[in-house]
């Protein structure tokens, strides 16, 4: 079975402990409801529930996203740079090697992972 179609959320809730059924219900709409897993994280801080659980469907969510393709991740570049101010554009032009290179080192790096608790 293709894994997005995977209920990622089920087992980590089936086997949280410390939980009624009653959050299992919340916590799935939850996971549900969340775009991605940000978001799921910024909605759990408020949960009254285990970190552990928390931490488990912010991974599940994580695994159920699809990846993002090369094509994306560069509209995602032309969309940043035109919320750029004219004068921030006309600095970087003046210096394209730099921030090609300085691009280059950022599409490398990876984005620390929010906490979920």
């Amino acid at each position: 079975m293709d894994s997005l179609f995977l209920d990622r959320a089920v087992p980590v809730l089936q086997n949280a402990q410390g939980i009624t059924d009653e959050d299992r219900a919340s916590l799935w709409d939850h996971f549900y409801n969340s775009r991605n897993p940000e978001e799921l994280a910024r909605v759990l801080q408020s949960v009254p529930v285990p970190d552990l659980v928390k931490h488990q469907l912010y991974d599940a969510k994580k695994a159920s996203m699809p990846a993002v393709s090369a094509v994306d991740k560069a509209i995602a570049v032309i969309n940043r740079i035109g919320q750029l101010s004219p004068k921030t554009l006309e600095v970087a032009g003046k210096y394209p090697k730099i921030v090609s290179t300085l691009i280059g080192l950022t599409a490398k790096k990876q984005a620390p992972e929010p906490d979920a608790g």
